[in-house]
């Protein structure tokens, strides 16, 4: 990489990670907070849930919006948007503030996969871009990881108030980083769409092509399956009578796992030269087995082995769908694409909390669900398959 495709994706990657950061950092202080504020179980999960709704909400608009505008200014706005309402929620006074608070921070966080694409997709040539995208797209495990870390080390030595903080402070440094690596130039005035005009050219183009709408539901299966996985994990463990210890070293192991998979996914592909659904068709085939495998471990050393396998497979697939969506819309609609097929994937996020509390609580079995993951990956193959019959190339 040059010095500005260095500073480029490392600009990107931050600023994705912090929006990850900042949705997750209230996961390993729910408990300090629901004591604190007198929180049913139902109002703690809405914090998560209301992040999501407007997350989900300016998914599209966002992307509409870098392919419009300076990618740079846009991410910009969201982080330091993000470490306000941060801030904002470390003053909460009681439950309906913080819901406003964590709604506001999903709508900023839902345009930066479309400006981190737009810039990405500008800055790299074409045989660099998929190793480029699958740095920016180890960003979400990233950021869980990090939130995880933070909030564990810091909650009971500076309590839950002054972590969001400390994390509300780091939208500053990301804020810099992004400042100083990015240039409002990098994305040229000929990759922008210069239409005044409602700007839905691109949703219109990717709605219209079939191909897009099969790989964006494939897409939907695999992040039921990858976030569902991560999910229940913890409360698998608990059930198999296995400690809280052993349940925090195998979702580390599995964090550590799938940061590295995402990491090396566009690297690894492009090397051996294998399209980008090529690419699929091998992972979701090894997913599916791997599913199997997991709910068949009954050793908490095997869990772990087979856990960071999961991991570091899961994550593999990301880059290629944003690849596969950014090379059929072109560069000109390229942030608008990878934000409707990001769409599409969190939708199989969003369900699949109740589409899986469904099994458990009907069949008392919580081995099901791996079988069912196992199922949807292979499903997701079949429409890889099928789209890949229309090839969209490397």
């Amino acid at each position: 990489m040059s010095p500005r495709e260095r500073g480029c994706c490392f600009a990107a990657t931050a600023a994705f990670t912090y929006c990850f950061v900042s949705l997750y950092s209230i996961s390993p202080l729910l408990q300090d907070i629901s004591a604190e504020l007198g929180l049913t179980a139902v109002q703690a999960g809405g914090y998560t849930s209301w992040y999501f709704a407007g997350y989900i909400l300016s998914q599209i608009p966002g992307g509409m919006l870098a392919d419009r505008y300076r990618p740079k200014w846009i991410l910009l706005g969201a982080v330091l948007c993000n470490g306000l309402m941060a801030a904002l929620m470390a003053a909460v006074p009681g439950y309906g503030f913080g819901l406003g608070t964590r709604f506001f921070s999903g709508l900023a966080s839902g345009s930066v996969m479309g400006s981190c694409s737009k810039t990405i997709t500008a800055v790299f040539p074409g045989e660099k871009r998929s190793g480029a995208l699958g740095i920016l797209l180890a960003s979400p495990p990233l950021g869980i990881l990090i939130a995880n870390l933070l909030g564990g080390i810091l909650r009971p030595l500076i309590g839950w108030r002054w972590v969001l903080l400390g994390i509300s402070g780091l939208s500053v440094l990301t804020a810099a980083a992004v400042s100083f690596f990015l240039n409002s130039r990098d994305v040229p005035r000929k990759e922008l769409e210069t239409n005044r005009g409602p700007g839905i050219a691109g949703l219109r183009m990717f709605l219209t092509d079939y191909r897009q709408v099969i790989t964006g539901i494939a897409g939907a299966l695999f992040m039921f399956s990858v976030v569902g996985f991560a999910t229940w994990i913890n409360p698998y463990s608990a059930a198999m009578g296995l400690s809280g210890n052993t349940g925090r070293r195998i979702i580390l192991a599995y964090s550590l796992c799938a940061v590295l998979g995402a990491s090396v996914s566009g690297f690894l592909f492009t090397a051996l030269k294998i399209s980008h659904c090529r690419a699929l068709m091998i992972i979701f085939p090894l997913l599916s087995g791997l599913s199997v495998l997991f709910a068949v471990q009954t050793n908490s050393f095997l869990i772990t082995m087979v856990a960071a396998v999961y991991g570091f497979t899961s994550y593999l697939p990301s880059t290629h769908f944003t690849s596969l969506a950014i090379i059929r819309a072109g560069d000109t609609y390229g942030a608008t694409a990878a934000s409707v097929q990001n769409l599409f994937l969190q939708s199989g996020s969003l369900i699949m909390p109740v589409v899986t509390g469904l099994v458990i609580d009907t069949s008392g079995n919580m081995s099901l669900i791996w079988l069912m993951f196992s199922f949807l990956y292979a499903a997701a193959a079949v429409l890889v398959r099928a789209a890949e019959k229309f090839s969209f190339g490397r």
